[in-house]
C-alpha cells in the first residue's frame, strides 16, 4: 500500500497552510511528522483523507485517486485516520465499539446470503475479531467496559485498536502521544509496533519526538508549507534543519 502526495496546496480561512507539497510513503513503515505547531501536519493528514480539499494537487493511495471533501472514499481506498480528539461513542462497550469499527462487507455478505443464521456467525465473527484486537495488547481486562468510564489513556488506545479492527492497510493518527502518561504511552508504542508488524503504513504527526522517533522508520520535517527534510530518525534529528527549527 502506498501513498503519492502530489503538488498539494491547501489554504484555510485565507491562509496559506500547505504550498507544493509533494511527498511518496509505502508500506509496511512508520512515518513520523514532525514540524513546530502549524507547520500543517495535521492539515496533511486531513487533506489525505479527503476531508480537507486542497486548491491544488492530488492525493492517491496505491494508485487510485481521493476524492477531495469525500473521506467515504479514503475509507474505501484503505485508509483509516485516527484524530486527536475522542471520538468514540461514549455510552457503548469496548466490544461494541470495535465490533462497530469494523469492514461491515465481509459480515454483511454473509448475513446477506444466509439469512439470520449468517446474521449471528457474522456477529460471531465481529465478536471474535474485537476479542483477538484486545487480547493483542493484553487489553482483554477492558473488553466490557463502557467506553465513557475509561480513563483519558484507555480512550487513547482503543481509538487505535478501532483503526487496527477496521483492517484498513493504511492508519494516519494525528498526536496520539499527546497527553499520556509513560506506562500508557509504552503501551501504545508496543500497539503502533504490532500493526507495523502486520504490514500495516503508519503515518503518525506528533510532537513527542522522542517517543515517534522510537518507532518510526522515518521522519518527516516539515517547515514553511513544504517538506524540507526525511530520512531516517537520527539523520533527520542530527541535521541543521531541525536544530534550527526548534533552537536544539
Amino acid at each position: 500500500m502506498d501513498i503519492a502526495i502530489e503538488a498539494i496546496t491547501v489554504e484555510l480561512d485565507g491562509k496559506l497552510i500547505l504550498e507544493g507539497l509533494t511527498a511518496c510513503w509505502s508500506g509496511p513503515r512508520v512515518i513520523g511528522l514532525i514540524g513546530a505547531n502549524g507547520s500543517g501536519k495535521s492539515t496533511l493528514l486531513r487533506t489525505v483523507t479527503g476531508e480537507v480539499v486542497p486548491t491544488r494537487g492530488s492525493v492517491r493511495v496505491d494508485g487510485r485517486l481521493i476524492g477531495m471533501g469525500k473521506p467515504w472514499k479514503a475509507f474505501a481506498s484503505g485508509v483509516y485516520r485516527v484524530p486527536q480528539e475522542n471520538r468514540l461513542p461514549g455510552g457503548v462497550s469496548v466490544r461494541d465499539c470495535l465490533m462497530m469499527a469494523q469492514d461491515r462487507s465481509v459480515y454483511d455478505t454473509l448475513a446477506g446470503s444466509i439469512g439470520t443464521a449468517g446474521l449471528r456467525r457474522a456477529l460471531a465473527m465481529r465478536e471474535h475479531r474485537a476479542i483477538e484486537v484486545l487480547q493483542s495488547c493484553d487489553c482483554g481486562d477492558i473488553l466490557d467496559a463502557v467506553i465513557s468510564r475509561l480513563s483519558f489513556g484507555q480512550q487513547r488506545i482503543v481509538s487505535v485498536l478501532c483503526g487496527m479492527a477496521s483492517s484498513r492497510p493504511v492508519l494516519l493518527l494525528d498526536e496520539p502521544f499527546a497527553g499520556l502518561d509513560s506506562a500508557t504511552l509504552d503501551i501504545l508504542l508496543v500497539v503502533l509496533g504490532g500493526l507495523r508488524r502486520l504490514g500495516r503504513l503508519l503515518v503518525i504527526a506528533d510532537h513527542n519526538v522522542g517517543a515517534l522517533s522510537s518507532i518510526a522508520d522515518e521522519l518527516v520535517l516539515l517547515k514553511d508549507r513544504v517538506v524540507v527534510l526525511t530520512g531516517p530518525p537520527r539523520t533527520v534529528l542530527d541535521s541543521g534543519c531541525y536544530a534550527t527549527l526548534f533552537n536544539r
